[in-house]
């Protein structure tokens, strides 16, 4: 990314910064909302995609970062979440693929405390652009509502809740094979597929770590 090339907007206005904007040229505010324009179905979205290319390498050089260990955990989770979705062996009950869902989201979330913990300067930046996230919002209520049965306040306005669930199983002279689809309910009428949250969410963790890294 050159630092000509508009990367995200101003928290504030929503005037467009560019890669050396340090603060909003209009109002000198610090606040970004990294933007997301592409889209994909399954898998990591192509801006994702060469996000994560390019954070491997700045991950080795700051490699005593240790919420970086909570990102690659993220990561796997997010894996799991990946084969349950497009299709994997059924080699276990319905509640185990529930399970790694629950666990993407809960681990996604919670991502924000190993930052807090282990770089305050890092958590500062973060704090403005997590808190006005809307799909961020989203996979803290799902985090804390399926951690303590009840969601008590919901951030996002939208007390999100997992909806219908439709299965796919392919019986055959192989394996048998299962994919599983979630979606999740919003209070607002809209009901969202929980891959592509989970696909948005684990892509805003990768373009904003990125860019710190690139900043410092």
């Amino acid at each position: 990314m050159s630092s000509n090339e508009v990367w995200a907007t101003c928290g504030d206005c929503g005037e467009e910064l560019k890669q050396s904007d340090k603060q909003c040229p209009r109002c000198g505010s610090t606040k970004k909302a990294f933007e997301r324009k592409a889209s994909v179905a399954i898998g990591l979205k192509a801006s994702a995609s060469y996000v994560h290319e390019g954070l491997r390498k700045d991950e080795e050089k700051d490699s005593g970062s240790r919420y970086l260990e909570q990102l690659d955990r993220v990561k796997r989770w997010y894996e799991e979440f990946k084969l349950t979705d497009q299709g994997r062996p059924h080699d276990h009950s319905s509640d185990f693929y529930q399970d790694q869902v629950y666990a993407f989201f809960q681990n996604c979330w919670h991502l924000k405390d190993w930052v807090k913990n282990d770089n305050v300067g890092l958590y500062k930046e973060l704090r403005d652009s997590i808190h006005s996230d809307p799909e961020m919002q989203l996979c803290r209520d799902i985090c804390n509502g399926t951690k303590h049965l009840v969601l008590k306040e919901s951030r996002s306005g939208e007390d999100p809740q997992f909806g219908q669930k439709k299965f796919r199983v392919a019986v055959g002279s192989g394996p048998t094979t299962i994919s599983v689809k979630y979606t999740i309910d919003k209070s607002s009428g809209r009901t969202v597929d929980a891959f592509e949250l989970a696909t948005k969410c684990l892509e805003f963790w990768e373009i904003f770590i990125r860019e710190q890294v690139l900043r410092d």
